[in-house]
């Protein structure tokens, strides 16, 4: 497949915006425009990021969403890069790769309640570069690698024997875009707007069409899926919680049956350190994929935690990394997450 990835357009384009911003962050006029902190109960957010777990990369786009602070006629643009490195070794598969994942996103408030986005999604996988760093942290902290070190150098691979004994599944470095490009459409509407002792609601629905199917076959040509989100205040923290579904179809990869039904939890806080900056954590639970698969059909589980940053005049920037918990075979071991958001 001879697909050009998106990941490094939309990232230097995410440089030019934040070389971009007039200020430095924390400054803000008084008369400017609360882009971000007009909202009690929803702050700053959690990390604009999705599921990068072997089967939920593969069509991404259809997870948890949250209650939003847009306002009527108000515009948000959106750049967002997570790079994760995923290495999972059982006697039915190998796992071996970095995957990049590029979103590029706009929004606009058709009132205070109602906002509409348009999201295009995008992935790439890489050879193992964050093994490397995987190595070093583990070296300098006196931690056990295992057998990482076989791999470091190793080509990427994803190597499947399917439970039904059918043709193994084998995409090696040179299809490295095993993944679904696609266009989401999303409506949310925010079903309560609270208060110092009432949670904000909202409820949202998207359409995902694929623009390139990757090694993905068959299913349905449109997928559909639908959130419902909370955020809530207390004191200078804000917590979040979000449940999605999503159907697709019954896709294939390689002959292999994947599942129709997707399903994911997300639930979150940040902790205002300061009126621009929060400290954020979140805790992603996304259902397996296939199925008797073992830990591949159970559930990933991907902690992310970082920072986010008001840097005034609609600029938001946000960093993280992100950890694996509970189920490592189905889990990047180790990523990052970058974007950056801006309102007007």
């Amino acid at each position: 497949m001879n697909r050009p990835p998106g990941a490094g357009v939309l990232f230097a384009g995410c440089l030019i915006l934040f070389a971009a911003v007039p200020r430095s962050a924390g400054a803000q006029d008084d008369d400017e425009p609360e882009f971000w902190q007009g909202n009690v109960n929803i702050g700053l957010g959690l990390f604009q990021s999705v599921s990068l777990a072997p089967f939920p990369a593969l069509r991404s786009g259809l997870g948890p969403r949250l209650p939003s602070s847009l306002l009527e006629d108000g515009f948000e643009f959106r750049v967002t890069e997570d790079w994760a490195r995923m290495l999972s070794t059982q006697h039915q598969w190998l796992l071996d790769y970095d995957v990049l994942r590029s979103n590029l996103g706009v929004s606009y408030g058709i009132s205070n309640d109602l906002r509409v986005d348009l999201d295009f999604e995008s992935a790439t996988r890489t050879t193992g570069y964050l093994e490397t760093f995987i190595i070093g942290f583990h070296r300098t902290f006196n931690l056990s690698i295992g057998n990482r070190r076989q791999y470091q150098n190793h080509p990427q691979t994803i190597s499947i024997l399917p439970p039904d004994g059918g043709p193994p599944v084998l995409i090696t470095q040179h299809d490295p875009q095993p993944y679904a490009q696609s266009a989401i459409a999303t409506g949310e509407y925010a079903l309560l707007r609270g208060n110092e002792w009432i949670p904000d609601l909202a409820l949202s629905a998207s359409l995902r069409g694929a623009l390139h199917s990757g090694d993905l076959s068959s299913g349905s040509p449109i997928a559909g899926g639908g959130s419902l989100s909370m955020a809530k205040s207390v004191g200078d923290v804000n917590f979040y919680l979000s449940g999605s579904g999503a159907w697709f179809g019954a896709q294939r990869l390689s002959g292999l049956a994947l599942r129709p039904l997707q399903w994911s939890a997300l639930a979150g806080f940040e902790i205002r350190a300061a009126s621009w900056v929060s400290i954020t954590a979140q805790y992603l639970l996304t259902s397996g994929g296939v199925d008797e698969l073992g830990d591949l059909s159970r559930p990933s589980n991907e902690v992310t935690a970082g920072f986010k940053w008001d840097l005034g005049r609609g600029y938001l920037l946000e960093t993280a990394v992100l950890e694996n918990v509970i189920n490592p075979y189905n889990t990047p071991d180790f990523g990052v997450h970058f974007s950056l958001t801006v309102r007007w």
